[in-house]
């Protein structure tokens, strides 16, 4: 059988989103046309504002896909649309295209920013059954063809009128419902443009229903009045579904013959309203769907994804910010411009003028043990300031009201001394040399984190203002510089910059752009486990959230999975090359993809990972009189080869991205950002 005479029906994992993100979708260009008026009918359209969201995500998409096709050195969006199928290709086609070394800050910052709008499965699941319903569409246009003197539209629905009436032998009654369905059409048409009822889909369900509760009711009626004894003879009563229909052709914009209805018999009538209206809606939103679905591809989005495309966007317009702030930045200070900045006039260091030393409590006690930390880590484990010591310097007016004092002073190799003798601008210039600038050491990647938390605490507690908190963040920086080193670093920036409330929120714009960067990183390139290949059709891991819910109660599984292919990259190469052609190409055959993960899953040893993930009792839940626990299992295992196969691929592309933000960051600030997988 060739694959254009059936449709397949690709599975979608359920338990991922809720029933109303799943089925609220933003209207597409086709979707809204599908079931209007004829524009001479239509007075003022209704505004639909789910229209604007979708034409502002619409133009987003444009113009980052032509910053990505320039990338691939495409000029034209014609045909592209296979490009942008999985996103870790496209990532891996663009840096053939463009080396890492030379990507522009639009391109990077465009691929980080972007989670599910740029790149989506949704072509290729048109193209799987494009032919199917093209062929019907080809049947469609036929029939329309021998309809002459008709507008096109009228035509379309004409055919499905004829074709709901075509099971009718009495030739006379199949005439009769056709103009039946014709008057009933244009009841519709008439009712969505007067009574503002929206798409003529919506107008055609209002009548359907109307025309079955109504006869429902006048005949209930009419039995009740019978059973009494109170009268009921008249048509109202009688002839239930008779009247009903009346009463919808009322709203037609053209007058009917009473005699025509009068020539009706009250059972035909009923056949209409419980057989013939509803095999009619039936057939029309049959044939409609397969009009869509044959027209030019269009993607379809949903509401959830309009409220990822805003955050995507604001953090591209963030990012973007940062980088041209981050270009006009100010030279950092040199270790003499801060000796001597520290030394002058009201910042020099008199430890002669003390005040009284008020500060007690918790927060006193971890500004104190951050001093010590800090002290350690400078001179060994055995290094330490008493108290009392620390108690003379938190006196001080001048450190109270410049923290970074405190860094400074404790850095020193006799720090007790300058408490008594003070300090020289020399002496403070070769102290600050020593720290270093942008040090990759392991060593002063310490340093730099407990200098930060003594400099957080201090502030904390000595209550700072706005702009001396800025100032000794500047200087910090300026002497440890600007390349945030590790996760833990990170972590810290994140409170300082975001919880602190001193701090403005474009202060710092280097140090901000390398925190969005990684956690962009990190989150740009989505597994997307609801789209798996290796669901079966109907299984409990697929309609029972039967994988979301293995997902929630094991978040380690695919990660250990993804950690052994890595570990055996040589035995998995062709495989991970198999899949990743699958995954991005839009001529996928999905049982072809699925056959792939079910084999590729016998090259993992199962028996540790379904002890640790208790595998073999979960599918046990499952197991009933249609499907075993050797399928169930097979299934899973299935799913989670398939799910760390993407992630291990994901990683791939993610090095590409940390290689190009790397170069990028050489190139413009001369240092090499560390970019860590959260």
């Amino acid at each position: 059988m060739e694959r254009s005479s059936f449709i397949i029906l690709r599975p979608r994992g359920s338990g991922f989103f809720t029933k109303e993100e799943d089925a609220t979708y933003l209207p597409s260009k086709d979707m809204e046309s599908a079931f209007a008026p004829p524009k001479h009918l239509t007075k003022a359209p209704n505004r639909d504002p789910t229209k604007e969201l979708r034409s502002e995500i619409e133009d987003y998409c444009s113009s980052i896909r032509c910053t990505c096709l320039k990338a691939v050195r495409k000029s034209a969006p014609c045909r592209t649309e296979r490009l942008f199928v999985c996103k870790a290709s496209l990532i891996k086609t663009i840096d053939k295209e463009t080396p890492s070394q030379t990507w522009t800050p639009e391109l990077l910052f465009t691929l980080l920013c972007d989670r599910e709008i740029l790149c989506s499965h949704n072509h290729q699941d048109y193209l799987q059954n494009y032919k199917s319903y093209a062929d019907v569409r080809k049947v469609l246009a036929g029939m329309t063809k021998r309809l002459k003197g008709e507008a096109s539209d009228a035509n379309y629905y004409a055919i499905i009128r004829q074709c709901a009436v075509s099971g009718i032998s009495d030739e006379r009654l199949r005439d009769r419902y056709k103009q039946m369905l014709d008057f009933f059409h244009d009841a519709a048409t008439a009712r969505s443009v007067q009574h503002k009822a929206g798409s003529l889909s919506e107008a055609l369900e209002e009548l359907r229903f109307y025309l079955e509760h109504s006869s429902y009711e006048r005949s209930v009626l009419y039995s009740e009045s019978k059973t009494t004894q109170t009268g009921g003879t008249g048509i109202e009563a009688q002839a239930p579904y008779l009247s009903a229909i009346k009463s919808v052709f009322s709203e037609s914009r053209y007058p009917f013959d009473a005699f025509f209805l009068d020539a009706l018999r009250e059972e035909d009538a009923e056949i209409f309203v419980t057989e013939i209206v509803p095999r009619y809606m039936k057939l029309l939103n049959m044939y409609n769907g397969y009009r869509d679905a044959s027209a030019h591809f269009q993607r379809g989005y949903r509401a959830w994804e309009y409220v990822q495309f805003e955050e995507d966007k604001s953090l591209s317009e963030q990012m973007n910010a940062l980088w041209r702030a981050a270009l006009s930045e100010t030279t950092a200070m040199s270790p003499g411009n801060i000796a001597s900045w520290l030394l002058c006039g009201e910042n020099q260091l008199d430890f002669s003028s003390t005040g009284a030393c008020d500060i007690r409590g918790h927060n006193s006690d971890n500004l104190y043990n951050a001093a010590t930390d800090y002290l350690k880590e400078l001179r060994g484990s055995d290094a330490a300031i008493t108290s009392s010591d620390f108690e003379i310097l938190l006196r001080n007016q001048n450190v109270r009201k410049q923290p970074f004092w405190l860094i400074c002073i404790l850095a020193m190799p006799r720090f007790t001394e300058v408490l008594k003798d003070g300090l020289s601008c020399e002496q403070l210039e070769v102290m600050l040399s020593t720290l270093g600038y942008n040090s990759t050491r392991k060593s002063d990647i310490r340093l730099r984190i407990k200098g930060m938390r003594l400099l957080e605490e201090a502030i904390t507690v000595l209550d700072v203002c706005s702009a001396q908190c800025k100032k000794s963040w500047e200087l910090f920086i300026s002497v440890f510089g600007n390349r945030v080193s590790s996760s833990e670093e990170a972590t810290l920036w994140h409170k300082i910059l975001d919880t602190n409330g001193r701090m403005r929120p474009n202060s710092f714009p280097l140090i901000r752009l390398q925190l969005l960067i990684s956690g962009a990183i990190n989150s740009c390139l989505p597994t997307q486990p609801e789209r798996l290949y290796s669901y079966q059709s109907a299984s409990p891991l697929h309609t029972r959230g039967g994988y979301a819910e293995f997902l929630k109660d094991h978040p380690s599984a695919v990660d250990e999975i993804a950690k052994r292919i890595k570990q055996n990259r040589a035995k998995w190469k062709a495989e991970l090359s198999q899949y990743q052609r699958a995954w991005s190409t839009d001529t996928l055959i999905i049982a072809d993809a699925a056959k792939l993960c079910y084999i590729s899953s016998s090259k993992l040893a199962w028996g540790a990972l379904c002890r640790e993930y208790g595998i073999v009792n979960f599918c046990k839940q499952y197991v009933n009189k249609h499907i075993g626990q050797e399928s169930i299992q097979a299934e899973l295992k299935a799913l989670l080869t398939e799910h760390a196969m993407r992630q291990v691929l994901n990683d791939d592309a993610r090095d590409i991205l940390k290689r190009a933000a790397k170069a990028l960051f050489n190139t413009k600030f001369g240092f090499d950002v560390q970019f860590l997988q959260g």
